[in-house]
Order: C-alpha cells, then sequence, then structure tokens
C-alpha cells in the first residue's frame, strides 16, 4: 500500500475544479468557505471567478502562502473541531477536496449537522458505494454527481491513481433525482 501525504494533502487541479464551476456553481450571491484550503488551488480558482472566499486549513505551514490570497478570512486549525463552533444556521457554501481519509466525517460535518445552501465535495465515485454511509445517503442524497470523465491527478508528476472521482453537490431546495453530468 502506497504512503499517504501527511494530512492527506493532494491538491486539487484546477481543470477539476472548472468543471464544477461550469456545471453546477454555487450562487454568487452567497460566500464560500474552503475547509481544506491546501495550497490554496481551490480558493484561487473561486476568486477567478468572482466568489468571496474563506480558507480553513490545517497544516501551520500553509498560514505564509495562503495568507497572500484575497480571502476573506484564514483560519489555521481542524475543520472538524471548527464546525462544531458554526451556527447551524449560517448562509455559506462549501468547495473542498476532504482528505480521503476523513471524507465520510467531512461529509457529515457539513450535510448533517449545518443548514448550508450549497456543498460540492471532490470524492471517489467509490464514496457511493458502502454499508457504513448507505444510511447517510438514504437520508440525505447528494442533489447532483459531476462525474469527471478524466482522471485527476493529485502529484506533481501528473500520474494518476486508478480510482474515477466526481463532485458530489447538495443544494438546498433543490429535490428529485440526483442529476448526473460527465463534462
Amino acid at each position: 500500500m502506497a504512503t499517504r501525504k501527511p494530512f492527506d494533502f493532494y491538491p486539487t487541479p484546477t481543470w477539476a475544479i472548472e468543471a464544477l464551476l461550469n456545471m453546477f456553481p454555487p450562487c454568487k450571491d452567497i460566500e464560500v468557505v474552503e475547509p481544506c484550503a491546501g495550497n490554496g488551488a481551490i480558493c484561487k480558482t473561486l476568486i477567478k471567478h468572482n466568489y468571496k472566499v474563506h480558507g480553513v486549513e490545517i497544516r501551520e505551514e500553509a498560514r505564509e502562502y495562503l495568507s497572500k490570497l484575497p480571502l476573506q478570512s484564514l483560519t489555521i486549525g481542524n475543520w472538524l473541531s471548527i464546525a462544531t463552533l458554526q451556527d447551524p444556521n449560517s448562509n455559506f457554501s462549501i468547495v473542498t477536496n476532504p482528505p480521503f481519509v476523513l471524507a465520510f466525517e467531512f461529509a457529515k460535518s457539513v450535510i448533517q449537522d449545518m443548514n448550508l445552501g450549497y456543498v460540492a465535495l471532490l470524492l471517489r465515485l467509490g464514496f457511493l458505494a458502502s454499508k457504513r454511509r448507505h444510511s447517510f445517503f438514504k437520508k440525505y442524497p447528494p442533489t447532483d454527481l459531476l462525474i469527471l470523465s478524466k482522471r485527476p491527478s493529485f502529484t506533481i508528476d501528473n500520474l494518476t491513481d486508478s480510482y474515477d472521482y466526481g463532485w458530489f453537490i447538495w443544494e438546498r431546495g433543490k429535490t428529485g433525482c440526483v442529476s448526473f453530468s460527465i463534462p
């Protein structure tokens, strides 16, 4: 088994973020929180598209770099701890690529525990297939699933792993079946 990077830090390729914003953009009237800001890839792309972005990052070493971005705010800390302090009626959107080993905890923290208008999580498609997550998906099915037809590379050498990925999107007020899109 391959050794994972500390904090599961794997930057999101810009084209994958652009695909989300082209197909299922969050409302521009609502500020966006990126709870796994990492190297700022998602933050920078959202800012380029005129979103007001707040960054949260667990790695202290990212502070200097992220503080140079035109963020509305920057918090260095663990989102899973910080999220419990948020007002459950807060009105903001979430766009993030959560650490795979904590993806379910992130999903629960932003879907089940908060009343958000829009959440987009970049996850392996296999995230759908789990007995452990079955009751969660039954109660909180995504409203949209943007399947990335090209496998994203999360490494400097542009190599990909053997997994397929997609943006899992939950949008308040949207009902009906999950819509699937492939860019």
